[in-house]
């Protein structure tokens, strides 16, 4: 199935399917011995427990599993529990000289935990920790009270806020809060592409097509963006407009001059109609680099805002949940069909927005296409007012899905990029102030340099 996906021979109905994805990597991973790649991935994966081991690693070493001892993993896929349901997999670790350990993985792709309350996915998870007598597990019965034991939450995103939640269920039942850790899929690439020089053979085998398969999925952490070969850029330098990035019109000219662009066909009937053949037979060639270069574009700046989400949002609720743009059009009437832009809104408390916004282009309504010659990225903190006198503060009343958007290229009467900008009581007052920032997108080559404008935004906000 991963060597069918990563050469183009997979159905697009499994790019969704969250059971393919877990057992196309844990099929794998389960030849793996417990060192190095189990014990790097369980170093990323966080507890909820603030109070307790940084990382699943350190927990299970202090309760005396010793990865390093161990020398067999088995694993069993969906070991289901007739009270408290089916989680993806379980994972087993042995050794002559540690305890054992037994990690349960609730894997997800694009859905959250199910359940609310005591229903809780991830409470029941906890709760089956507890119960192991009935799931077939390769240990005996006494392996497992005394084996160490962890539910690991694995998602593509950062799940703070969800494993929050259920920590704060874990109330009335000590000793489980502790229990529970998360990761992402993108810690398992980042393990697997840091092993795979240490390992030979099978091993260095499978890190590599783990890696390369989540990479091809996407489910990476951001680490720039890729420097696509395109044709040289026009002397105007104006991306998206209509001199565009080949030095030719990017939107064909219309109208009686037409013909210094197409050559009008004579023929009629079933042959050449009076269509428009291109003179230049490299110009689709050159519209499809184009595109491509958009497509991988698009797909870094998902990783970027994945990243955002984790190390700006730091787990505090996103105002739009995951979508990120809106006033796209289905019509067959269309300027374009494509977002002009993408955003992650953060609540902050008390009418405080944390917000980043891509801009990849400006179209023609909305402004002076050669005003954005390139995709840039924004990042601001917006203080709104209640949306009226004696009304109640809510944030999601009052913040819009383009305010930073709006802030920088209608507000702005120039656009100043790299400098820290202000405003106050804009909007009749819905905004009270923010302060917000410009830079090229392609300058952002990690999330620590989104991570540094956001600090020089917020630094003085207050």
């Amino acid at each position: 199935m991963l060597q069918a996906e990563l050469h183009g021979h997979a159905s697009r109905e499994i790019l969704g399917n969250e059971d393919y994805l877990t057992s196309a990597v844990f099929g794998h991973l389960r030849y793996l011995p417990p060192l190095p790649f189990w014990q790097s991935f369980f170093l990323s994966a966080v507890g909820a427990d603030t109070e307790g081991p940084n990382s699943l690693l350190q927990y299970l070493t202090e309760s005396g599993a010793q990865l390093s001892e161990c020398n067999s993993l088995e694993v069993r896929f969906w070991p289901s529990h007739n009270s408290f349901g089916t989680p993806d997999l379980c994972l087993c670790f042995s050794g002559p000289g540690t305890l054992p350990s037994l990690v349960l993985i609730e894997a997800k792709l694009w859905a959250g935990k199910s359940g609310k309350g005591n229903n809780d996915q991830l409470l029941r998870y906890l709760m089956l920790l507890r119960q192991l007598e009935t799931l077939e597990l390769p240990l005996s019965a006494a392996d497992r009270k005394r084996a160490v034991k962890a539910l690991l939450f694995l998602t593509p995103h950062d799940s703070a806020a969800e494993i929050g939640e259920t920590a704060e269920l874990c109330a009335p039942h000590p000793g489980l809060k502790h229990l529970l850790f998360r990761a992402q899929w993108q810690d398992i690439a980042a393990a697997a592409s840091e092993c795979a020089p240490h390992v030979t053979g099978q091993a260095r085998m499978i890190l590599h097509d783990i890696s390369g398969f989540l990479r091809h999925r996407n489910l990476e952490y951001f680490a720039g963006f890729a420097r696509v070969a395109l044709p040289p850029v026009a002397a105007s330098g104006a991306f998206y407009g209509r001199t565009g990035i080949f030095g030719q019109s990017f939107i064909p000219p219309l109208g009686a001059d037409a013909g210094s662009f197409y050559k009008r066909g004579r023929q009629t009937g079933h042959g050449r109609q009076g269509g428009m053949i291109p003179m230049d037979s490299d110009y689709g060639v050159k519209l499809g680099q184009a595109l491509g270069a958009v497509a991988r574009l698009h797909a870094d700046t998902s990783k970027l805002l994945v990243d955002c989400d984790k190390h700006i949002g730091k787990g505090r609720r996103s105002l739009f949940r995951s979508y990120v743009t809106r006033d796209l059009t289905y019509n067959v009437k269309a300027d374009f069909w494509m977002p002009e832009g993408v955003f992650r809104h953060y609540d902050a408390g008390g009418l405080l927005v944390d917000s980043v916004t891509v801009t990849f282009f400006m179209p023609p309504s909305s402004g002076d296409p050669d005003s954005v010659p390139q995709p840039l990225f924004q990042v601001g903190r917006i203080q709104y007012r209640a949306d009226g006198p004696g009304k109640a503060a809510d944030v999601k009343s009052v913040c819009q899905a383009w305010d930073l958007w709006w802030l920088f290229f209608k507000l702005e009467r120039k656009i100043e990029l790299g400098r820290v900008l202000e405003c106050a009581d804009v909007e009749d007052g819905r905004i009270a102030w923010a302060r917000y920032i410009a830079v090229p997108l392609v300058s952002i080559s990690s999330i620590e340099d989104a991570i540094g404008l956001y600090g020089r935004v917020t630094q003085q906000a207050s």
